[in-house]
């Protein structure tokens, strides 16, 4: 499939009415922070949003489905003037590799990495581990309530280490 580029955040596109999360990459979130090289506190997810933008916001694109995500979205490999634009993300140092789903832009992000482009220029948490810190935070202020039954000898608690049971 094919169409015009509308940049929703560093990972994920709007390919005309399609929502496509690039395969392979991991941006950080929008609302995510970065240390710089000096170990300021700066907008690093508005930033990478703001240079995908740039770079890509009405350019058209080709894209090749790879699979549905959890979420429904389109998940795939988009090129623009024959260019592999999440390698171009990487290699620029404005998102990791996503190991977790694939080994394609492993080699890329090493080279951005040790060349100290973009947001390896300072230091950043994984977007991976921002997103999994952000939802303990939300359990951690709301636990889970669970109505206790008399009968059950095992009990338990859920915090955001895990889950304890006690007998």
């Amino acid at each position: 499939f094919s169409g015009t580029i509308q940049v929703v955040d560093g990972d994920t596109l709007h390919v005309d009415d399609i929502t496509v999360r690039i395969h392979g990459i991991d941006a950080p979130e929008t609302d995510q922070t970065c240390n710089d090289a000096q170990g300021r506190n700066w907008l690093c997810g508005v930033f990478v949003t703001e240079e995908i933008s740039q770079r890509f916001e009405g350019e058209i694109a080709t894209c090749d489905l790879i699979e549905l995500d959890q979420y429904g979205r389109t998940v795939a490999k988009c090129f623009v003037d024959g260019r592999d634009v999440g390698e171009q993300i990487v290699e620029d140092g404005l998102a990791h590799a996503y190991r977790q789903y694939s080994m394609d832009y492993d080699l890329v992000e090493k080279s951005a990495q040790v060349l100290g482009l973009g947001l390896w220029a300072g230091t950043m948490q994984s977007p991976a581990a921002f997103r999994a810190d952000q939802r303990a935070a939300v359990l951690d202020a709301n636990p889970p309530s669970m109505p206790a039954d008399a009968n059950c000898f095992i009990k338990g608690n859920i915090s955001g280490s895990g889950q304890i049971y006690h007998m």
